[in-house]
């Protein structure tokens, strides 16, 4: 994939990350946890979400490939039939779950579906929010949600899930904390990511059946994920300078990272371990709900990663719901990531 400007919800276009040195040497325990320590994160809500973009294709006899165009009606059809099938995918999904805890080698329990009902929206596609599930793992609650987008037009489907590390007030976010939820969440994620949309081609290939005679599949044009989490080092004020980050939220958020990196419980992202700090590989972004936070991106042909950190977002009044400024700010990048596969 090429190098891509992200444009926020405002007037102004931000830079992305350019790709970094190579990799410095891991660093010292103590200087992680001295770096997880000034991030002040312990009242955050760690995020993770990923997503992968997927073209239907028609596949002829001579091993062409060409691109199914759906109109919206076709897609709010197919949108129905996914709804009908919820339960089918919330076992998939459950066991998914399930599936990146064993090969994490940890437990998972307290398993809760949130609601029964699936959220839909077109915004412009069409877009399935299925139930959200809570559960823990080891001492750690989590909240998960899964979503679809269906495609039509001249766009492609997305399948999103995303991981939140909820917590309490008086329950503060440790190192071994974050290490154990994204090592999780990279695990859980990658077969939520490949058993959903096997569910989906199926169902897919069944409400075309009786129109066309070719073979249907899915060709994966990419990936996109996420880590986040919200900070006090970020200043909730954007300047309207082309970038405003400054030294202090750099150093802050490079420190931080290279400390998740360091400990495996992040991959691909060695960028952030080089010594030298640029303010060149940070862009700042204001969402629609008004959080600001700066991150860094990393770009492959066919995936995308971005570090995230945000201002503190919020409580509601009787601190039983934590809105993170993170994940609001994430929703908005990953539909401009997603543009660009």
């Amino acid at each position: 994939m090429s190098a891509l400007a992200e444009r926020s919800p405002g007037t102004r276009t931000a830079r992305i990350a350019k790709r970094g040195r190579a990799p410095s040497a891991r660093l010292a325990d103590s200087s992680l946890s001295r770096s997880v320590s000034n991030a002040r994160i312990e009242e955050s809500s760690p995020c993770f979400r990923r997503g992968v973009i997927l073209q239907a294709n028609a596949i002829y006899s001579d091993g062409r490939h060409r691109a199914i165009r759906r109109n919206a009606l076709q897609a709010q059809k197919l949108g129905r039939l996914l709804v009908s099938h919820t339960d089918l995918f919330l076992d998939k999904i459950r066991g998914a779950i399930l599936q990146g805890a064993k090969k994490s080698g940890i437990l998972c329990g307290d398993f809760e579906r949130q609601s029964d009902l699936v959220r839909s929206r077109f915004a412009p596609g069409l877009i399935l929010d299925f139930p959200s599930h809570c559960f823990t793992i080891g001492k750690l609650r989590v909240h998960e949600r899964t979503c679809i987008t269906v495609c039509y037009d001249d766009s492609a489907s997305k399948v999103w899930t995303r991981f939140i590390l909820s917590h309490k007030p008086d329950e503060p976010i440790t190192l071994d904390d974050l290490i154990l939820f994204f090592n999780f969440c990279d695990k859980a994620s990658s077969f939520i990511l490949k058993s959903v949309p096997e569910l989906y081609l199926e169902l897919f290939r069944q409400e075309n059946a009786s129109r066309r005679k070719h073979e249907i599949a899915f060709d994966r044009l990419g990936g996109v994920e996420f880590i986040g989490v919200d900070s006090p080092v970020i200043t909730p004020n954007l300047d309207t300078n082309f970038n405003s980050v400054s030294k202090d939220e750099a150093r802050n958020f490079f420190d931080f990272y290279r400390c998740l990196v360091s400990k495996g419980s992040i991959r691909g992202y060695s960028t952030v371990l080089e010594q030298d700090i640029d303010l060149d590989m940070i862009s700042d972004f204001e969402s629609e709900f008004g959080y600001r936070a700066i991150f860094h991106g990393i770009f492959e042909q066919d995936w995308a990663g971005f570090l995230v950190m945000s201002e503190n977002g919020r409580f509601n009044r009787d601190e039983s719901f934590y809105e993170s400024g993170a994940l609001t700010a994430i929703s908005e990048l990953a539909t401009l990531a997603a543009r660009n596969f």
